[in-house]
């Protein structure tokens, strides 16, 4: 680790087992609606949050959250758009 993130972990205030706690298990479908960026496509559909919320998520909401991500969080493992996603942020070359 550098000493530059040393510093910064450093300075990070501790998380209580209370709350840890809270942050573990199965997320709700009010959950994910609230932490959704605004105006954003939350998948590659290009669909924005705003189509999701308004249009289906009463309907499609908890089985959205259910096989997407509780489903990635009870078998410890993306979907395969969630890992074309996290692959695609992560490949970013840089020139030298």
């Amino acid at each position: 680790m550098c000493s530059d993130d040393q510093h910064f972990y450093s300075a990070l205030p501790e998380v209580s087992g209370n709350q840890r706690q809270s942050c573990e298990g199965l997320l709700t479908k009010a959950e994910c609606l609230t932490s959704l960026a605004k105006s954003k496509s939350p998948d590659s559909d290009g669909l924005s949050v705003e189509f999701y919320g308004l249009a289906f998520w009463e309907s499609l909401g908890k089985e959205l959250v259910d096989s997407l991500i509780n489903h990635a969080f009870e078998c410890g493992e993306f979907t395969i758009s969630q890992r074309r996603g996290t692959n695609n942020h992560s490949s970013v070359s840089r020139e030298e």
